[in-house]
């Protein structure tokens, strides 16, 4: 159970460090687009960058398992581990 808490937690770590490098890139997407107001061309490309970005957002936000809570995992492993028959 330990390991698996740990494990847990390394990869809630991941995750957690990937969404703030997206929202930093998103970010600076969006000063990007404010300074490129004078030319269509470069707007255009620059909105299309953050609109894949919210899209990676909206798929590291939503389709994660991380959205579900701790507890319901912890409930898991501990179910799913072997047990002791008492009499």
């Amino acid at each position: 159970l330990q390991r698996g808490v740990g494990a847990r937690l390394e990869g809630l770590k991941s995750l957690q460090s990937r969404k703030l490098e997206l929202l930093r890139a998103l970010w600076l997407q969006a000063v990007e687009l404010r300074a490129a107001a004078n030319d269509a061309g470069l707007a255009s490309r620059t909105a299309e960058r953050i609109s894949n970005l919210c899209a990676e957002i909206a798929h590291h936000t939503n389709g994660s398992s991380a959205t579900r809570p701790f507890a319901d995992d912890a409930a898991e492993a501990i179910s799913d581990s072997p047990t002791i028959e008492r009499t």
